[in-house]
């Protein structure tokens, strides 16, 4: 039977229409595929690169609850709804911090702002609920360099670490105690302190937090004896600096979506 060529492209067509229909969805070991590869059955993948390391545009494939794949972000890889570590800042201290109060104080003097170079820089990623959760520990004392052991008893009343965001005070992170009076010896002591606070970013940027450990003195009288020193962060910048140690500050972030 002779077939027309206007019959024979008319089934080639309605052939190829069908098979496009088909190729559409392709199931392995199921009559009817529901996505464009449905596989009923493991997988194997052969020959995959392998690499040393991650890239912040990297994606990972993800299964749904019914088993279809999506690709997410590698830093959504988080438990919904809970916080997940998203970085850590640390800083030590490498030099120590003096000042001299040789002189007379009136009553109720402060100073709150000694800057002993202890401070981080941290980021709250766009769009994030984050936890940020900070410790430090600051050595401070008499320094052994003072004109007397003893050349802050008849002014210092109080020392410690005055806590300080983006420019103000956060009272919940400062601490002062009283000076030991009266004692022979190096007059030092550790001041250490954890601080909890939680910051919504809800804007579509980074945003950057300062957060800076400041010395605080309370002295009130007066003394003669020159110099006469409070020293901040480590008795000597080189050296094992046994009894003092050295000044640390860390800078946990933990996130979620908002």
């Amino acid at each position: 039977m002779m077939i027309s060529k206007k019959s024979f492209l008319a089934v080639s067509l309605l052939v190829s229409v069908h098979f496009l229909a088909q190729v559409n969805n392709v199931g392995i070991n199921t009559a009817n595929p529901t996505q464009s590869l449905d596989v009923n059955g493991n997988i194997r993948l052969r020959a995959v690169p392998q690499y040393g390391s991650l890239l912040s545009t990297d994606l990972v494939l993800v299964l749904d609850a019914s088993g279809v794949g999506k690709r997410l972000p590698v830093s959504a890889l988080q438990p919904p709804g809970k916080y997940a570590l998203d970085d850590i800042y640390s800083l030590v201290a490498t030099n120590p911090y003096n000042i001299d109060i040789t002189g007379t104080w009136a009553t109720g003097s402060s100073v709150n702002n000694i800057d002993i170079g202890m401070g981080l820089n941290i980021v709250i990623p766009a769009n994030k609920d984050v936890q940020v959760v900070i410790n430090y520990s600051i050595p401070l004392g008499l320094a052994v360099e003072s004109g007397n052991l003893n050349c802050a008893d008849g002014v210092m009343l109080y020392y410690g670490i005055r806590f300080v965001k983006n420019g103000i005070e956060m009272p919940a992170g400062s601490r002062k105690f009283s000076y030991p009076r009266g004692s022979n010896g190096v007059k030092m002591s550790t001041v250490s302190a954890s601080y909890v606070e939680r910051i919504i970013n809800n804007t579509s940027s980074d945003i950057t937090v300062a957060y800076t450990l400041n010395g605080y003195l309370e002295l009130q009288g007066s003394t003669t004896a020159s110099p006469c020193i409070i020293r901040y962060n480590m008795n000597s910048a080189s050296g094992l600096n046994y009894n003092w140690g050295k000044g640390t500050m860390t800078a946990q972030l933990y996130k979620k979506d908002i």
